[in-house]
This record gives structure tokens, sequence and C-alpha cells, in this order.
């Protein structure tokens, strides 16, 4: 009986030690995967809010000769119009923030405009254009309660004293 006594002691010592080696690699897995989480969901916000940014910084300047940027109303939305010109001339494009995400919009410029057929650029909470005057234009965009904003100017407008 005794010897009994002592076998079952021999086992429960290295099964406790195994289920506390168990527990505490569950906790570190835990905790990596919410850190992960974490990183993640900032990594998607870095990203939807730079490609936003990016993207209109870059369309202007691809478009910035005179008169071919302007801030326009397409059905009630502010939206930056960008004519293009060369070989795709009579075509216009049009960036703005409609259904919870900056869009694209090219089409013919005597084409009706729709603000529901644009291409989803990025999924933002917010997103505004703002014409500042002398051709300096405000772009801001919101996600998660944070905002940023580029400004950029037209070197092709003339800029008055």
């Amino acid at each position: 009986m005794r010897d009994n006594r002592h076998k079952a002691a021999e086992l429960l010592g290295p099964l406790l030690l195994f289920l506390l080696f168990a527990a505490a690699a569950l906790a570190v897995v835990s905790a990596g995967a919410g850190a992960y989480r974490s990183a993640a969901a900032g990594l998607q916000e870095t990203f939807s809010v730079r490609t936003a940014l990016s993207y209109v910084t870059q369309k202007v300047r691809y478009a910035d000769q005179s008169g071919l940027v302007q801030l326009v109303s397409l059905e009630d939305c502010a939206a930056l119009r960008l004519e293009n010109s060369g070989q795709q001339a009579g075509y216009c494009t049009y960036l703005y923030y409609f259904d919870g995400a900056l869009r694209e919009l090219t089409c013919a410029e005597t084409a009706d405009a729709q603000l529901s057929a644009g291409q989803e650029i990025a999924q933002l909470d917010s997103a505004s254009f703002q014409a500042l005057g002398d051709g300096l234009y405000r772009f801001t965009v919101g996600l998660d309660g944070k905002t940023r904003q580029v400004l950029f100017c037209l070197h092709s407008q003339e800029v008055s004293p």
C-alpha cells in the first residue's frame, strides 16, 4: 500500500509540472495573439490613411496643369475634379468621399457622374476636400477618431501677391 502511494506521488509531481508548463505556454500564446491583433489593426489604419493621402497627392501632382484641377460639387458632395490631357483628353477624374470610402470615378467630361459608380480607394470614417485659395487645397481624412491632412499647392496656378 505504501508502495502505491509512493508511485502516485512520483507521477503527481511531473504531471503538475507539465500542467504548469502547458498553462504558461497557453498564456504566452494568448498574449502574443492579442499583440498581433493590435499591431495588425494599427497597420490597417495606417495603410488606409496613408493610401488615401498619397493617392490624392499623386493624382493632383499628375494633373497639375493650369486649370485642370478644380473643387466641384458632385451630387452635393465636394469632389476634386481632375481633367485629363493629352491622349485621354475629353475625360475627367473625380476624387470624393462617399459611403464610407474615398472613391475615384473616371468618365467622359460630358457624362453624368454618379457617386455610386466610383471605384473604392480606401475605407475611411471621413474625408473632405477644401479649397483654401490661390491654388492651395486641403485634403483631410479621419479614421478611428484620428484625423490627418495634407496640403497641396498647384504649381501651375498663378498665385496673387
